[in-house]
């Protein structure tokens, strides 16, 4: 089934609200987000089956996300860990110029700031209803899976001042241990009071009332939770603490991705001198810092942290 008229026009509304609220400038760059949230919503209607087709049924998500925030950001969390899976995998390669997920938290943007506006879509009462039934069955408020922290895109920081990490798979491609990204998520860690465990050998997450971070490491069967701890500012280890939004909802940028030692200490260390002219716009040799990037990779550990403690230790270890 297609998308119809309403489907259509909210489509059309999300290019011109990027063009007004989001300083693109051009209509194709506009369009691109589209096309990308569309690939979220192949995924989607491919992975599960709630709200089917989805983008048949985006009037209906607008309300939600006015009415049932919670239930809004299950949807969202659910197809950004259906994103990340993908990249996870390496079955999409990861290119900021082509970020899906950028696009699915974009749109959830998007739909959020209509709630306010004189123009909220109108739909039809039976539909809101039926959608929110259907994402009760999702329960990720309370349970998550590792793919939904969206791991590749925190990974690879466009922002990191250290690392140009959008640029750097067009630099080195893939080196002598495969996909950098796929490799780096496979080996984040996860310490626990069962013990260290890498983060895709965790078959599931929850967060408890009070907060704290639990996890289920598949070896141990079905049934066996561990706490999660993180590491301190000042070295000290503690409870990961998971923060919740002001509507009840889990907070997943309270997550972040340590690296230890501090990658700039890493690159610095006089190890890594293809790394050092690559951070600094010189002209490097790919051949080596494609075996200097294997080394690299062995070298740092990466590891879950609270990003508040994450960002009081900064560069320091």
């Amino acid at each position: 089934m297609g998308c119809n008229i309403n489907e259509i026009l909210m489509l059309l509304l999300f290019r011109k609200w990027l063009l007004s609220n989001k300083g693109l400038t051009s209509q194709r760059s506009a369009a691109s987000y589209v096309s990308r949230l569309r690939r979220a919503f192949k995924l989607w209607d491919n992975q599960s089956t709630f709200l089917k087709p989805i983008e048949s049924n985006l009037n209906a998500l607008g309300v939600l996300c006015c009415t049932n925030a919670p239930a809004c950001d299950k949807i969202f969390t659910t197809m950004l860990g259906y994103v990340g899976a993908e990249y996870a995998c390496n079955r999409w390669p990861y290119d900021s110029t082509s970020d899906v997920a950028t696009a699915v938290r974009t749109f959830h943007e998007f739909l959020a700031s209509r709630c306010n506006s004189a123009s909220k879509p109108n739909s039809n009462t039976d539909e809101v209803a039926s959608l929110i039934r259907n994402v009760q069955e999702i329960e990720l408020t309370d349970v998550f899976y590792p793919v939904q922290l969206n791991l590749p895109g925190r990974i690879a920081s466009r922002n990191s001042k250290d690392w140009k990490a959008s640029k750097l798979s067009e630099a080195i491609g893939i080196t002598d241990e495969g996909s950098w990204i796929t490799r780096t998520v496979n080996n984040i860690i996860v310490l626990t009071d069962r013990g260290i465990h890498h983060v895709m050998d965790i078959a599931e997450f929850r967060v408890g009332s009070n907060g704290i971070l639990m996890a289920r490491p598949t070896v141990y069967g079905s049934n066996t939770y561990a706490t999660v701890y993180s590491y301190h500012a000042n070295g000290s280890i503690h409870p990961f603490k998971v923060q919740r939004n002001a509507d009840g909802s889990l907070n997943l940028a309270s997550i972040s991705i340590e690296h230890s030692p501090a990658i700039s200490i890493a690159i610095n260390s006089g190890r890594f001198p293809e790394f050092q002219k690559f951070n600094n716009g010189q002209q490097y040799d790919v051949a080596k810092l494609r075996s200097e990037f294997n080394t690299f990779n062995k070298m740092v550990t990466y590891m879950l942290m609270e990003r508040g403690q994450n960002s009081a230790k900064g560069n320091k270890w």
